[in-house]
């Protein structure tokens, strides 16, 4: 029975991860994902690969190794939706594949480490958005969750060659988003201490060592942009935005956000966390006591700590991506041994319907959804037709800058803000310009896009 049951969670893991391809070149950017590729696109086409840039103009937000993540696609599938898709599909499989590896290594249970995965995998927030968005949280909750396990297996089976590692993958993940990696890092560090009663290990020299390579990596790359001070006051103050310490966030909306944010992250945590709830529930009634091995425990205490800043700010939910392979762990944990073969059954059930859902809409609801919405690339094309291609094209509307991109795709070239291209002849712009020639307008709904010409 054990042996049927690993096969069809097996074939629930494969169908998960095909139900994000029907459409999924049908489906226009989102979100970020025009700010990610332009960023990339730029980069590969004016060969600065250390400072990234939208519009031409330097951006400071985020640290390069998406973009160049991108860029390393772009040889395989050519530019595209589909070329940081594929991308973050990849990282899905690899985050996939590190949670049954790391689950498999705490409990030497195939069924607990192939539930583990489909749980990470059919998450609401996984399979219906990050899981195949060209945007960078999948990416990098991967290098996230690998620091992890590394600080945890060195600390936990006090192998020194897994805390050298977890500094590498510091730095690396430094790479990705900032300053959120050392928060990560830090809070996790801060949990084994904790919970093991053991502050020897921030004095371990293979942890120094590590630390210094990180410091290393980010350095590098770091002293070759454009402004370094900028970029590190920039990056600084974005990931503090996160946590929103200023003035403005008053203690009412503190204690909306503790009491809200966790409704939240259940919704994202959808199915298992469902599942898990009902488990508990029915425990309670039972008066049972629920024994948790302390290997499960020691993840729960990371993730609580990992939490909290989050808790107590006002913050999105994608913010807490990365412990979403961790908090798959602790489910399959709760699922399998404390929920036992009925509960499996229940979860098994509920993921196939969810993975169903999904291939229904990558093949319907894409379809019907691109269908309602108006098509920037299919204005992007227009505007590809009305203009003399032997002119040149600035673009100033930085909320529309999927436009940028497409038209960038286009015409094989990048396309900049005015004031950094004095010799442009057409001009697409958001707002009303009284002192250039209007040669079209389109229609967003919420706002319009006007292409001009100059006198």
């Amino acid at each position: 029975m054990w042996f049927e049951r690993e096969k069809i969670i097996l074939i629930l893991i494969l169908f998960a991860i095909l139900s994000l391809f029907p459409n999924l070149d049908v489906l226009e950017f989102r979100g970020e994902e025009s700010l990610r590729t332009l960023i990339a696109y730029e980069m590969f086409k004016e060969k600065n690969f250390l400072q990234p840039t939208v519009l031409g103009e330097n951006y400071y937000l985020k640290p390069p190794l998406f973009n160049w993540l991108i860029i390393l696609y772009s040889f395989i599938f050519g530019w595209s939706e589909l070329t940081g898709r594929f991308l973050t599909i990849t990282f899905l499989v690899l985050n996939a594949i590190l949670v049954y590896i790391f689950s498999f290594t705490l409990f030497k249970n195939k069924i607990f480490s192939l539930i583990s995965s489909l749980i990470f995998l059919t998450f609401f927030d996984v399979i219906f958005w990050y899981g195949y968005l060209a945007e960078i949280d999948i990416t990098y909750t991967f290098f996230i969750f690998l620091m992890i396990t590394f600080l945890y297996t060195g600390f936990y089976e006090n192998k020194n060659i897994f805390l050298f590692f977890a500094g590498i993958i510091l730095g690396i993940s430094f790479l990705l988003k900032g300053f959120p990696s050392i928060a990560f890092f830090t809070f996790t560090l801060l949990g084994l201490i904790v919970y093991f009663k053991n502050l020897k290990i921030v004095l371990n020299p293979s942890l120094l060592t590590g630390l210094l390579f990180a410091l290393f990596i980010s350095f590098l790359w770091i002293i070759n942009t454009a402004n370094p001070e900028k970029y590190l006051y920039f990056l600084f103050y974005e990931s503090l935005s996160r946590v929103d310490v200023n003035n403005n966030f008053d203690l009412i909306n503190r204690l909306t956000n503790v009491l809200f944010f966790p409704i939240l992250n259940l919704k994202q945590l959808l199915p298992a966390s469902f599942v898990v709830l009902l488990i508990f529930i029915s425990y309670y009634k039972t008066e049972k006591k629920i024994n948790i091995d302390t290997r499960i425990k020691t993840l729960i205490l990371v993730v609580i700590i990992n939490y909290l800043p989050f808790l107590i700010s006002k913050s999105a939910g994608r913010y807490i991506l990365p412990l979403f392979p961790l908090i798959a762990i602790i489910f399959a944990y709760f699922i399998v041994n404390i929920g036992k073969d009925k509960w499996i059954k229940v979860f098994i059930t509920i993921s196939a319907f969810i993975i169903l859902l999904r291939f229904l809409a990558g093949f319907i609801g894409i379809p019907i959804y691109m269908g309602k919405k108006i098509s920037r690339k299919a204005i992007a094309e227009d505007i590809y037709t009305t203009i003399n291609k032997s002119k040149n094209v600035a673009f100033d509307c930085y909320d529309e800058k999927v436009f940028a991109l497409y038209l960038d795709l286009k015409l094989n070239k990048v396309i900049k803000k005015s004031s950094l291209s004095d010799d442009w002849y057409y001009l697409i712009d958001c707002r009303n310009k009284e002192n250039l020639k209007l040669l079209k307008e389109y229609d967003l709904k919420n706002s319009k896009i006007f292409i001009y010409e100059r006198f």
